[in-house]
């Protein structure tokens, strides 16, 4: 909770609530949807890009990715630029620095893009919207966990094992980098909870059905998707 404010409050909280609108904004349903699709009941159900590039090929898969990136990464923007005013703000007797009052914008998008009020308060994983909130307020941990799950992405071509490891290397790169307290709690965060989001996929990776990522552009037939749906549920 928040102990003190300053007397700017719309300066402080406006990136927040600005990031939690536009995180909640489900781009990957709007896209299928305009396909004529619902996203959420074809392939394994997810609104992120990679099951929008499953049911719609590789084009609108990297579109929606590059619009989930950026609402993690535009309230961070907001919020850089609004520093000199929204600072200080406190959390009980701990003054923020810059970067984590950024990253409280960023991480509010996540939330939104997570438990969207479109969706009933249900939504995606967080993976790229997280790399755009992390890229915005820690740029050279972002791109290194980045980094760590195209490496894993390319040569596993499991989506899935790529998100659980680039979850732990934020936090891993975030003690490399030595990033600020605040941020080094959030990445604890983002590392659990990326891990909980994917619990099914982890189960599904043990037991060795897991679907593996194409690199081909085309999308996969309806037929197809209704039937990896089913065996994911």
């Amino acid at each position: 909770m928040l102990a003190e404010l300053s007397s700017n409050l719309p300066a402080q909280i406006g990136p927040i609530l600005f990031g939690y609108g536009l995180g909640s904004v489900p781009f990957g349903v709007l896209v299928a949807r305009a396909k004529g699709i619902d996203i959420r009941k074809v392939g394994s159900g997810n609104i992120g890009a990679t099951n929008v590039k499953r049911a719609l090929g590789t084009k609108w898969g990297l579109f929606v990715f590059f619009l989930d990136v950026l609402k993690g990464l535009l309230p961070s923007f907001l919020a850089w630029s609004l520093v000199g005013t929204a600072l200080p703000m406190v959390l009980g007797s701990y003054s923020l620095l810059p970067r984590e009052y950024v990253a409280l914008a960023g991480f509010a998008a996540i939330l939104g893009h997570c438990a969207s009020p479109f969706l009933g308060f249900k939504g995606g994983k967080g993976i790229a919207t997280g790399l755009g909130a992390v890229l915005g307020a820690d740029p050279a941990v972002a791109l290194s966990a980045f980094g760590a799950f195209i490496v894993v992405v390319s040569v596993t071509r499991y989506i899935s094992l790529g998100s659980l490891v680039a979850g732990v290397a934020v936090f891993a790169f975030g003690m490399l980098f030595r990033s600020p307290p605040i941020l080094m709690g959030a990445y604890v965060f983002l590392w659990a909870f990326v891990w909980y989001r994917h619990r099914d996929n982890v189960a599904r990776l043990r037991a060795g059905t897991e679907s593996k990522f194409s690199f081909r552009s085309e999308a996969k037939p309806s037929t197809d998707l209704a039937e990896e749906r089913g065996n994911q549920t």
